[in-house]
């Protein structure tokens, strides 16, 4: 993609609804100023692990991800975007892949500020994984079928900075 080579010192990249990128171009783009990025945007994409195995290893200031409604991703390639210690913030909603153990992956640096998990398949354990992160200050686990009210316990009492958290459509949920 010849318009990424004039993005030199860009810190911010959004590539969202590109419905057909894919791999080569988010390549491209971090092969030459990865150095420089500290946050991205591929929200429906047809981006795969690879590309987030070389945002994993290449970025090493990138604190923004935005994978929403990436389809081509796997819980592989999410566990190793885990492996990012800048990462503050991430919404991987709608993406193919988010368990409890890709939170507990995510969530392994303790420096997660913003997690953006709507529609993920996780549990009460990876709301305890979420819970783990001191610094969290906003989540959102709409439509998470399987958490229940001790799983949000957990994260309003792991996390003294919370400020919002979005709980709709999670049925498991009750007042008690």
């Amino acid at each position: 993609m010849q318009l990424l080579q004039t993005l030199s010192s860009a810190s911010y990249v959004e590539l969202s609804n590109f419905k057909a990128l894919s791999d080569a171009p988010v390549v491209e783009l971090v092969t030459r100023h990865g150095q420089d990025l500290t946050s991205i945007c591929l929200d429906f994409t047809r981006i795969t692990d690879v590309s987030l195995d070389l945002l994993a290893t290449c970025t090493p200031h990138l604190k923004q991800l935005s994978i929403k409604a990436c389809r081509n991703v796997t819980d592989k390639g999410l566990m190793i975007i885990g492996k990012s210690k800048a990462l503050e913030a991430i919404n991987c909603s709608y993406a193919n892949g988010v368990s409890d153990e890709v939170v507990a992956s995510l969530c392994s640096h303790h420096s997660l500020k913003t997690a953006i998990l709507n529609n993920a398949s996780i549990t009460d354990k990876g709301m305890a994984a979420l819970a783990s992160c001191s610094l969290l200050e906003e989540f959102s686990v709409l439509g998470a079928k399987s958490i229940t009210s001790e799983g949000v316990r957990s994260v309003g009492c792991g996390c003294p900075l919370l400020r919002h958290a979005c709980l709709a459509w999670c049925e498991q949920i009750s007042d008690g």
